[in-house]
């Protein structure tokens, strides 16, 4: 078991890549960045992608298929 230290408020989304080697987590307000964890060196962040988050809400994101692509909502 392992903790993962990144993000400064409330997880709202958690979602691996398609081939199962990186945690993508995203969080709400105060915290706009979608942070990528490497699970083969647990506890290592490989990078992160900044968005803005304004509210509470869940802002969603996704991965494509092939691994390539992030996409993520965002709030004004």
């Amino acid at each position: 078991m392992y903790i993962l230290r990144g993000h400064k408020s409330g997880i709202t989304q958690l979602q691996f890549s398609p081939d199962g080697l990186k945690l993508y987590s995203g969080s709400r307000k105060g915290d706009n960045d979608i942070v990528c964890w490497d699970l083969r060196n647990v506890g290592q962040t490989l990078y992160s992608a900044e968005r803005t988050v304004t509210t509470n809400q869940r802002i969603c994101f996704d991965i494509s298929s092939d691994g390539q692509y992030l996409v993520s909502g965002r709030t004004i």
